[in-house]
């Protein structure tokens, strides 16, 4: 670890995390219109002007604009500020939990790749597959930085593909994609086989109450697909920082009361 105070890493670490959201939104948009994240400015979607730097500030551009574009008055998407607060927050739990370390590097780069995929999952039902790819890749490179032994990381990646592959198969296609298959090795690349069951155990857990509570609302129809990605991210960041803690209070607290 580099010698820093807590609250220096912390703090970069949320600013960091608002940049790197700020990015993602554009990530995910220009993903969803097959366009290059790299080239040309950021446009306002409903009027097309082309965005200046104090327009492009995470958070607080939204703040001081109100949510509107200054040009046309056009309501902006509360996508900007969740993912950009959202990345800010886990960039922070990440430095948190693995200090500043070069888990934390390729940590952040993980993260970001779950939260491309929660939310183009949530908004539009797809999983890229760059996505996944870009995890897998985070996945391996922390896996390398933890020491992990191979046939750890080789476990994971082939419990990951192999439990989405067989639903794949069974179900030839119905009850998950490819990209499911895809993005279940990618975690079972950074969280290694033994954390990758409880991440699956805790995303379906709160699939199945968000599910039920929705049903109960009636904003889900019961016959009606729900987009899974974001219950597997959920779970998987989860299990990620604190599956040991979890696990050790299930068996010493929880099973033998």
């Amino acid at each position: 670890m580099f010698p820093a105070d807590p609250a220096v890493v912390l703090a970069v670490a949320v600013l960091l995390g608002l940049a790197a959201g700020s990015f993602l939104n554009v990530l995910i948009l220009r993903t969803r219109q097959a366009a290059s994240p790299w080239r040309g400015r950021s446009k306002c979607m409903s009027c097309g002007h082309a965005l200046s730097w104090h327009e492009l500030l995470p958070l607080a551009s939204f703040l001081w604009l109100r949510g509107k574009c200054r040009h046309c008055r056009a309501a902006l998407s509360w996508q900007y500020p969740l993912v950009e607060a959202g990345t800010a927050i886990v960039f922070g739990l990440v430095a948190w939990r693995f200090g500043l370390t070069w888990l934390t590097v390729w940590g952040w780069v993980a993260a970001s790749a779950m939260m491309a995929v929660a939310v183009y999952d949530a908004r539009w039902s797809l999983l890229p597959d760059s996505f996944s790819i870009a995890l897998a890749v985070a996945g391996a490179g922390f896996a390398a930085a933890s020491r992990l032994p191979l046939a750890d990381i080789g476990l994971g990646l082939a419990a990951g593909v192999a439990f989405f592959g067989a639903q794949y198969v069974l179900s030839r296609g119905r009850w998950v994609g490819s990209g499911d298959v895809l993005l279940g090795g990618a975690l079972g690349l950074l969280l290694g086989w033994r954390m990758l069951g409880l991440s699956l155990l805790l995303a379906y857990l709160v699939g199945a109450v968000v599910a039920s509570i929705l049903l109960l609302m009636r904003r889900q129809k019961a016959q009606g697909a729900i987009a899974f990605g974001p219950y597997l991210v959920a779970g998987a960041f989860t299990a990620w920082l604190w599956g040991p803690g979890i696990v050790d209070w299930y068996f010493n607290h929880a099973l033998f009361r």
